[in-house]
């Protein structure tokens, strides 16, 4: 797994997989670096990228936004985007609507498989 702050960004790559660690709070001061930690990790055979917000207890609009931006541009380069949500995340991504953009899983397990869990 790759963490937002990990400036590598390339651990993680198996079977065309990424996984990015989300921080336990996500607003304007770091949304930025969702976006940053996504180009990192589109290419190199990426097929699945998936933004591990399970431990994520706050998400601001900035969040939610720069989300939805990861999920159009990991679209753009034919890789599925996937996010684990905490109930916290979860809530604000339905009170946006976002929820009906971004496939969303309650738990890494179910991110991982895809198609079981998948938060409707």
């Amino acid at each position: 797994m790759t963490s937002l702050d990990d400036p590598s960004g390339s651990r993680a790559h198996q079977d065309g997989l990424m996984v990015i660690t989300l921080p336990s709070e996500i607003d304007v001061s770091n949304g930025g670096q969702l976006k940053d930690a996504v180009a990192r990790g589109l290419g190199n055979g990426t097929r699945v990228l998936v933004a591990d917000a399970g431990g994520t207890t706050f998400c601001g609009c900035a969040g939610v936004r720069e989300l939805l931006a990861a999920h159009h541009q990991a679209a753009t380069h034919g890789v599925q985007f996937r996010v684990v949500a905490s109930p916290a995340v979860l809530r604000i991504l339905e009170l946006s609507a976002a929820d009906e953009v971004l496939e969303t899983y309650p738990t890494m397990g179910a991110a991982l498989d895809g198609q079981n869990g998948a938060i409707t």
